[in-house]
């Protein structure tokens, strides 16, 4: 896991103009297959800079909430600064995190994108 988050640490600024462009279109297509509905509870597992969370954030509308996990702190740092930037802090919750062990209960969320 450290090489991991030292790998996404590194590239974390240049994210977006290395892997945006290739992951823009699958991204949203898998957004629209998840189909997310107004008030759900989403996590999202890898979370990157943030795209998803913030459209997902917009979908749950104010009654859902998305949650996001992620091992880059580099990552976090952007994708928080995207959420505040959107005004979504009430609706969005980020961790830092492995996610081979989630802190949350069985059937806490009503639909998972990674």
């Amino acid at each position: 896991m450290e090489d991991a988050r030292a790998w996404y640490n590194r590239i974390s600024r240049l994210y977006d103009i290395l892997a945006w462009s290739d992951e823009k279109i699958p991204v949203e297509a898998g957004l629209r297959l998840l189909a997310i509905q107004y008030g759900e509870r989403v996590l999202e597992i890898g979370f990157g800079t943030g795209h998803a969370i913030i459209s997902m954030a917009e979908s749950t509308g104010a009654a859902g909430k998305i949650y996001g996990v992620e091992i880059s702190d580099d990552m976090y740092q952007i994708t928080q600064g995207a959420v505040e930037r959107a005004g979504f802090e009430d609706r969005v919750v980020l961790l830092q995190a492995d996610a081979r062990n989630l802190p949350f209960d069985n059937q806490f969320f009503d639909t998972v994108f990674f």
